[in-house]
């Protein structure tokens, strides 16, 4: 997400409402568009296979299939986000850009093994048609790739074409479906399944040519396909926080998923449609939070940031320093307040629209009510997000990974105890969660930022020393020097 600023800057530089508008049109298809295609996908085909007549049970498998799909993708592929991301950051600070694009190949190559571990063996014992298990697979794997592509499409500078490689997934798959939808012999789910998948291969085309056309395939060194895991002896944390935060966003569905209110649908899958619909669309209503902190925190701050460290790094004096980390502090704080009020009026619109719409949608009082606290919850998870990205800015890992481990903690506790509750109380678990979070993480930056100066001048080590721990060792022996 840290690339995305630097070439943002460059659009909101003339404040005109020509370029905040495809500003934050950019910001929002670059770190949200993934999300927002997989989601609707879901609720379009949902209902385009209930108005093209397809029974209620395969119309539950397609659901039940593409929720597995989305949640576990983002788990398996989370655990390397944050650790990739940190990666191409420092190929490009180190002018190593030749590396990128090996690394997305190793990163693909461990994420697709772990895939085969555990999706496999469920697949495998699941009583589902052969063919349901293959698209399901196929499915899986491409939304990881996805997923992976979004931690490396940031450094790529044509924006529109990102645009145009989202847009053309959506386009496939509703082109597909409304030509197709009477000719042939497979089912509407069947259908269905084929053309997400086939959408999901074009944008996965179209992304690795803007890739390989960026990052340059002339100088693709096989040597560095898995040179990234040996940022893994310095910066393992970054793994756990990724592993932790993405389970704590999905931990509290997957104990409805096998509790007394979950449901088994097709004898594979657990579901807890009440609960899981408001969660989708709360997750939806926070995606402002995500493009504002990037157009906001990534563009204005950055450059105070940036200011802060060159005057450090280049003798700037005590006066120079002290004045910009001032104007750091500042910006960082008046943008955060800025993305809280927006993306709270946000909140309470969607809300107000839930109440309104939600039940037209067939969807019951106990659905309504949940959704209306999952999207205060989601409100405070999206603040702690940002939170924990502004931490990793300043490299404070631990902090971060405080936060991620707390809140999956608080999440798993919380919802298990709101459960025993009863009814009146499904969601105020994951609420009260991040409410705790988002004050512990609060607390954690403002701790930070009142020491940032013991941080930076006392707490470096005099001088850098290479780990060489057991992922360098691997690598090493891989590829000796």
């Amino acid at each position: 997400m840290a690339g995305v600023g630097f070439e943002l800057k460059k659009m909101f530089k003339n404040e005109t409402k020509g370029t905040n508008i495809r500003g934050y049109l950019v910001s929002s298809l670059v770190t949200a568009g993934p999300t927002v295609i997989c989601i609707s996908l879901i609720l379009f085909m949902k209902y385009f296979l209930q108005l093209h007549g397809e029974i209620y049970t395969n119309i539950e498998l397609f659901i039940s299939t593409m929720v597995y799909c989305y949640t576990f993708s983002l788990i398996v592929t989370g655990g390397l986000s944050f650790l990739v991301v940190r990666y191409i950051s420092d190929c490009f600070y180190n002018g190593k850009i030749s590396r990128i694009l090996p690394s997305f190949f190793g990163v693909l190559i461990i994420t697709i093994g772990i895939v085969n571990l555990a999706v496999i063996p469920f697949l495998y014992k699941a009583p589902l048609p052969l063919n349901i298990k293959i698209i399901t697979y196929i499915t899986f794997v491409e939304l990881c790739i996805i997923w992976t592509f979004s931690s490396y499409i940031t450094g790529i500078k044509d924006y529109m074409g990102i645009l145009l490689g989202f847009l053309l997934s959506a386009f496939v798959i509703f082109i597909g479906m409304i030509s197709f939808r009477g000719v042939g012999i497979l089912s509407p789910v069947m259908k269905a399944f084929i053309w997400i998948s086939i959408g999901f291969l074009f944008t996965i085309i179209f992304f690795l040519y803007k890739m390989i056309k960026y990052y340059g395939a002339k100088e693709f060194d096989v040597k560095y396909v898995f040179h990234f895991i040996t940022i893994i002896d310095e910066k393992k944390r970054l793994i756990f926080i990724g592993v932790f935060y993405y389970l704590g966003i999905f931990i509290h569905n997957i104990i409805f998923w096998f509790s007394q209110e979950g449901n088994i649908i097709a004898g594979t899958y657990r579901m807890a449609a009440f609960y899981d619909v408001p969660i989708f669309y709360a997750m939806l209503s926070v995606i402002p939070a995500t493009v504002m902190f990037v157009v906001k925190m990534e563009t204005s701050f950055y450059d105070k940031y940036r200011r802060f460290f060159a005057l450090i790094k280049n003798d700037g004096s005590i006066a120079e320093i002290s004045n910009s980390k001032k104007e750091m502090i500042a910006t960082l704080y008046n943008e955060l307040r800025y993305i809280m009020m927006a993306q709270i009026i946000i909140t309470f619109i969607s809300m107000f629209l839930g109440v309104v719409f939600l039940p037209r949608i067939g969807a019951s009082l106990l659905t309504v009510d949940i959704f209306m606290i999952v999207t205060l919850a989601a409100y405070c998870q999206s603040i702690l997000f940002i939170i924990m990205v502004i931490l990793l800015y300043f490299d404070e890992i631990k902090g971060a990974t405080m936060i991620s481990v707390l809140f999956f903690v608080l999440v798993t506790v919380l919802t298990f105890i709101t459960l025993l509750m009863g009814t009146d109380y499904y969601g105020y678990g994951f609420f009260a969660a991040t409410v705790i979070t988002l004050l512990f993480a609060f607390k954690r930056l403002n701790y930070y930022i009142n020491r940032i100066d013991y941080y930076i001048f006392s707490k470096q080590p005099v001088y850098k020393k290479d780990k060489n721990g057991i992922f360098t060792k691997i690598y090493n022996r891989i590829w000796p020097s």
